[in-house]
């Protein structure tokens, strides 16, 4: 096994002892955990969705409304034609 030495803040560690106390387990053995998931092609795969629906919804926030806009193809042959 490999030790990995990790930087984070002080309170994010503070919180992140208190809650792995809560669940009976240790801070390492969380980051194992998910280090494990997210290298097993499984847990990458749901890893790149998430992050493609986190891309997809920051794009529907900000789109301006008309411009773009997914229509039948019908309404977009009726706007030409005006």
């Amino acid at each position: 096994m490999k030790n990995i030495a990790v930087t984070i803040e002080d309170g994010v560690y503070r919180k992140a002892r208190r809650k792995a106390a809560a669940l009976d387990t240790s801070v390492s053995q969380v980051v194992a955990a998910y280090l494990r998931s997210w290298t097993s092609e499984e847990g990458f795969m749901r890893y790149r969705a998430k992050k493609l629906r986190n891309i997809l919804a920051l794009v529907s926030e900000h789109r301006q409304p008309g411009l773009a806009a997914p229509g039948s193809r019908e309404e977009l042959y009726a706007e030409r034609l005006r």
